[in-house]
């Protein structure tokens, strides 16, 4: 695997951890619906987003529709 795959499992096991989740997280799963991600692990998330992309991540309107789900986050932050 290459290593923004790489980065990509490695934020989808801590929010798995960080959870307490016994299985993966489905990817098409909304995470703020469905309050895997609340308003405490949001901002410890988006920290270990942006350390995984290695870059700071602009907070504004169209953040949510970027990070509501696992598959969100990859078509916006891991494309190669």
């Amino acid at each position: 695997m290459d290593v923004i795959n790489d980065s990509f499992d490695e934020l989808c096991e801590w929010l798995r951890v960080k959870t307490k989740r016994a299985e993966p997280i489905p990817l098409n799963l909304n995470l703020i619906e469905k309050k895997v991600v609340d308003s405490l692990v949001f901002v410890e998330f988006m920290m270990m987003l942006e350390e995984s992309i290695d870059e700071q991540i602009e907070v504004n309107e169209a953040l949510l529709s970027k990070v509501y789900s696992l598959q969100a986050i990859k078509d916006n932050f891991f494309n190669d």
